[in-house]
């Protein structure tokens, strides 16, 4: 749980701001940028200018949210309060970290995530981190309705697609009955026709007929380890390189690698050549537990780690055997 004193700071830290410069991973996803531009509308609201950074790119299938595109990567001369949403791990922030971490230090510089178990960036202000929360969003509710910050239709809209996101549409083992009342108490009050965001989404990350033959290809070079229990894909370089301005790699045979019988464990490793990005969901809470190890993070199911220093094979056989680890610590 987040400390209300924490809740407090923050709602002053807000109020003595003119400008605030909303931050997320080098790698946003759905939780990220929905939580970004929920505090977009809400601070706009409250007569804030807002910046929204990533040292990224936003992925098409997130072009289903309005204001995707106003995301620069350009950092602001002149802000007073920095807030980074939905990643307290440094790895995750590497790009932003290499060239900007001076400038976040000398301002104040707060950190709102719900992945726990791990050390936060150094310099933040202070780090509000709940681990039990299903998603940022679920956590931005409680600080918006204690600080009595506005949630118009749109701040509720994005703050239900960031739910929705990080919690498969509400079915992943993180979500609790305060998950299930912050959803519904967002619908009510933002107004928000949950079918048809849904249907954007779907419409947004629809997969392109030629994109077909690429999974085709990952899928046949799909490896098997630990009998069965882990599904190992590499994405060449060349691919990546392809397709990486169109679709992701793993998005596009991870569901299939997962729910293959016997698979508990499923892995995508992405080579772009600087450095090589995997990433993992599981069907058992280990995924964290090894991207952790890795020098990444993430949820218990579903988690990720970077490593520009080891070479794929080294890389490879090391991720194998710490999930090979992690399942027999299950047992």
């Amino acid at each position: 749980m987040i400390k209300r004193s924490d809740i407090i700071e923050l709602g002053r830290l807000v109020d003595n701001a003119k400008i605030i410069l909303l931050l997320q991973p080098d790698k946003p996803d759905g939780d990220s940028l929905g939580s970004m531009l929920g505090l977009e509308e809400i601070f706009g609201d409250m007569g804030k200018t807002t910046h929204m950074f990533t040292a990224g790119r936003v992925e098409s299938y997130l072009s289903h949210l309005p204001g995707w595109d106003r995301v620069s990567s350009d950092w602001p001369d002149k802000y007073d309060l920095a807030i980074l949403v939905d990643s307290a791990v440094p790895d995750q922030s590497a790009r932003m970290l290499s060239a900007h971490h001076p400038a976040l230090r000398k301002r104040p510089f707060v950190i709102i995530d719900h992945h726990g178990g791990h050390e936060v960036i150094d310099g933040a202000t202070f780090a509000m981190v709940d681990p039990k929360a299903a998603a940022t969003s679920e956590m931005l509710y409680k600080i918006s309705k204690t600080l009595k910050w506005p949630l118009n239709e749109r701040a509720c809209e994005r703050l239900v697609a960031s739910l929705f996101a990080d919690t498969l549409n509400l079915t992943t083992p993180s979500v609790t009955t305060r998950t299930i009342e912050v959803f519904a108490a967002l619908v009510k009050q933002g107004n928000v026709n949950v079918s048809a965001l849904h249907r954007a989404f779907r419409e947004s990350a629809a997969t392109d007929p030629d994109l077909l033959a690429v999974k085709g290809q990952l899928l046949e070079a799909v490896e098997f380890f630990a009998d069965g229990q882990i599904a190992l894909v590499v994405a060449p370089q060349a691919m990546v390189k392809e397709y990486r301005q169109r679709t992701s790699l793993s998005a596009l045979v991870m569901f299939e690698m997962l729910w293959a019988r016997g698979v508990k464990v499923a892995a995508v490793m992405s080579d772009y050549g600087t450095i090589i990005r995997t990433s993992l969901r599981a069907r058992e809470p280990i995924a964290a537990k090894v991207a952790t190890v890795l020098g990444g993070g993430g949820h218990p199911m579903a988690a990720a780690f970077g490593d520009d220093k080891t070479p794929l094979d080294e890389l490879k056989t090391k991720l194998v055997l710490e999930l090979a680890k992690a399942l027999r610590e299950l047992d």
